[in-house]
């Protein structure tokens, strides 16, 4: 499966399984429009994220190909550990 990823700011967040790309980017986008503003994010464990993202904040997207985790399904009322040790990065 795709595992999507968003560095902001020299930070990696694995974006959960099903999370709207398109979307992400487009409100990224938005927010350095306007000067400046909070994205919020579900990444892998089910944990929420919001990131302020400004016109000079570095923002790069990225996918990889990853093995699928069922318990990956973007339900925040369902989090989980990762273990990080084996990361990608």
């Amino acid at each position: 499966m795709r595992r999507d990823l968003i560095l902001i700011d020299s930070e990696i967040h694995q974006l959960a399984q099903g999370a709207d790309l398109e979307a992400i980017k487009t409100q990224a986008l938005q927010a350095v429009h306007d000067g400046g503003g909070l994205l919020d994010l579900v990444v892998v464990g089910n944990k929420s994220v919001t990131a302020l993202v400004s016109p000079g904040v570095s923002v790069q997207f990225e996918s990889i190909q990853v093995p699928r985790d069922d318990r990956d399904d973007g339900d925040l009322d369902a989090p989980y550990d990762v273990d990080y040790s084996e990361s990608m990065y």
